[in-house]
């Protein structure tokens, strides 16, 4: 198993750096005030006393002319030592995003060596679990959809190698009957190798079929030998 990488390794504290914000001086948010405020004010006032219809333009251009500056302050009104500390804040934060991501793999493979993890899982879950392990392994993964996927719920690509994979979460020994239907997707897809995933086990009459027809089956140990690198796919 991969060691567990650390926030260092990454060149991050333990601690998240502050977001720097914006700081605008008094004069400047004066200015700013003028613009916004002032601008509809005093074309309220000129309306009143004049009955032109230019003064929409002036109730509508001071925000305008306000935000504007206000973005024009916010981007070049910033000091270099501000811009310095927003640059490593987004360093940092593009680098906690990583460790988060680099944490969860590891936290995954380590669930993948339990038996328990994978006897815990049903239903999508374990096709999702599955397919995360073999495309840990080198291989492309593609779910079917929910309804109309013939018996196969994952195949596999690496290289010129196609499997598809049976998932099946179920709380008793898988029995004939699943394997049928496994030999029911390989007739249909022939030269394509097909196997059935099932952690809490198999039946010996499953086992059997299974041999004597070539359908490959996986349990929760095998899953299990698959993570630790004891068995290929």
């Amino acid at each position: 198993m991969r060691k567990k990488l650390e926030p260092s390794d990454f060149g991050i504290s333990e601690y998240p750096l502050e977001e720097p914000q914006v700081e605008i001086s008094p004069i400047l948010r004066l200015v700013l005030a003028v613009f916004v405020i002032g601008g509809p004010i005093a074309s309220i006032v000129i309306l009143l006393k004049t009955h032109e219809i230019w003064w929409v333009f002036g109730i509508l251009g001071g925000p305008m002319l306000g935000g504007i500056f206000f973005g024009l302050v916010a981007r070049v009104g910033i000091s270099p030592a501000r811009r310095e500390q927003t640059r490593l804040f987004e360093v940092d934060r593009q680098s906690r995003d990583r460790y988060e991501n680099s944490l969860c793999a590891w936290e995954m493979e380590k669930e993948e060596r339990q038996l328990r993890y994978w006897l815990s899982l049903k239903d999508e879950r374990l096709e999702v679990g599955f397919a995360a392990l073999i495309r840990c392994k080198g291989w492309g993964v593609e779910a079917t959809q929910r309804t109309g996927d013939n018996g196969i719920d994952l195949i596999c690509v690496k290289g010129e190698s196609i499997i598809l994979a049976q998932c099946k979460g179920h709380s008793k020994s898988i029995g004939v009957g699943v394997i049928r239907d496994a030999l029911g997707v390989a007739f249909v897809n022939k030269g394509t190798s097909v196997v059935v995933v099932a952690p809490i086990g198999f039946t010996k009459g499953s086992l059997s079929l299974a041999e004597n027809h070539g359908i490959r089956l996986f349990d929760a140990r095998d899953c299990v030998d698959i993570a630790n690198s004891l068995r290929d796919f």
